[in-house]
């Protein structure tokens, strides 16, 4: 909590580019995030472990429309998967949340970066991670300014395939592959992967992405 109220003592009076997630989004430096956003503001609302109901009650309990930004991303899930919490289950706490955002802020855009990949071989969670992936491309189905980025291959440094490709390689024959895109712990980016993800979402920060 200590954390959280120091975040909502430096929310700005307005940004560009607005972050909603967990650990991933807190721990991404300012520096890598400025390469890609072509001089746009961002701020990252985001607090580690945070999982898809918490981020929901943080959305809640702080007053964020006077920032209005122009898009919104998002990144969350996998602490719920950690949790062994259901795909079917994140999905409704994820349309909760993008219907309070929509209510802050109606014509806004937004992009929800897929869950990645995680754990060794990059197999940790996988049917449940694979299978919320999917569901959560279907809420453009339902929400017409939305959009969703998958990075499993370029962030797994092509083990995983990319669902909407089916390119990637078996891990028995990557298994000599060093990927340095995440931190020892195999859940949280490197500077590396941040680097990836910054270059996945820098069409939508500069709204070639729609």
């Amino acid at each position: 909590m200590k954390y959280y109220r120091e975040l909502k003592e430096l929310i700005p009076k307005s940004t560009d580019i607005l972050f909603i997630g967990d650990s991933i989004f807190q721990f991404w430096p300012q520096a890598i995030i400025n390469k890609y956003t072509g001089g746009k503001s961002s701020f990252k609302f985001a607090v580690g472990s945070d999982r898809t109901q918490s981020i929901l009650w943080r959305l809640q309990d702080t007053n964020l429309q006077p920032l209005n930004p122009q898009r919104v991303v998002l990144l969350m899930g996998t602490n719920n998967l950690g949790d062994s919490a259901p795909a079917c289950a994140v999905l409704v706490a994820t349309k909760q949340i993008l219907d309070r955002i929509y209510k802050m802020w109606p014509n806004v855009s937004v992009t929800i970066v897929e869950v990645l990949p995680r754990e060794e071989g990059f197999t940790g969670r996988q049917e449940q991670r694979l299978s919320l992936n999917a569901q959560l491309r279907t809420l453009k189905d339902l929400y017409p300014k939305l959009t969703t980025v998958n990075v499993d291959y370029q962030m797994s440094c092509g083990i995983v395939a990319d669902p909407l490709q089916q390119s990637g390689n078996p891990p028995s024959e990557m298994k000599d592959v060093q990927c340095g895109n995440f931190l020892p712990d195999l859940v949280h980016p490197a500077p590396p992967g941040y680097e990836v993800l910054g270059a996945a979402l820098q069409p939508f920060f500069t709204d070639q992405g729609k």
